[in-house]
């Protein structure tokens, strides 16, 4: 179904309840690096705390061959990347019907004690419901701090051989500077999409990622 920085995602059947289901799966190369596994790891433990209708739903998880593995929802639909490079900009009362799905999902997470710390419109799926609605889910656990586990302290805004762990549009000031993060980090990405979905381009723009978080 997809490819990352991580891993792939597979459409597979769960043979036990004979439904659809997408099986992400870490890279094999990327298996002894401790970092990644950690990430890994930490989507699995956060998104399966979540029961929110608005956040992806986790059946399974678990190591096969040494990869560590992770079986979601399978989806159909498109993310809001697509749907912002096809439609521009988005009405101000749908970009507001998304906004609070995206919130409810939120809202949980940081009762649980989880911080996404990546929300961008490519974490942010757009499907439907059994009614025709639009449904939104959210996506991609992978950079989400876990209050109650990790350190105080522990900078969010870091590199992995060259590559910038966090999406410099939609950052908050204290994840840029490597300080404390909360729940708030979660809320001003979320504005941050909220500006691009309605004005058609993100909030701050730049040449490079560096000069996005400079200006």
């Amino acid at each position: 179904l997809g490819t990352g920085g991580m891993g792939a995602v597979y459409l597979a059947e769960h043979t036990g309840i004979g439904r659809r289901v997408a099986v992400k799966v870490l890279r094999a190369e990327l298996r002894d690096q401790k970092d990644l596994v950690r990430r890994f790891r930490r989507e699995i433990t956060a998104v399966s705390r979540l029961a929110d209708a608005h956040t992806v739903t986790v059946f399974d998880s678990g190591m096969w061959r040494g990869l560590v593995y992770l079986v979601m929802e399978y989806l159909r639909g498109v993310d809001l990347a697509t749907t912002l490079d096809a439609e521009g900009r988005l009405s101000l009362e749908r970009a507001l019907r998304i906004t609070c799905q995206i919130g409810s999902s939120l809202t949980e997470a940081h009762q649980q004690g989880i911080v996404h710390r990546d929300l961008k419109p490519e974490n942010i799926f757009l499907t439907r419901s059994a009614g025709g609605e639009e449904l939104v889910k959210v996506l991609d656990f992978g950079l989400a701090k876990i209050m109650t586990e990790e350190p105080p302290g522990e900078a969010s805004f870091q590199t992995q051989k060259g590559i910038l762990l966090g999406t410099p549009w939609y950052m908050a000031p204290e994840q840029i500077e490597g300080g404390e993060v909360g729940p708030a980090t979660d809320l001003y990405a979320l504005g941050a999409l909220l500006f691009r979905m309605l004005a058609g381009r993100p909030a701050f723009s730049g040449n490079s990622p560096m000069q996005v978080l400079e200006s």
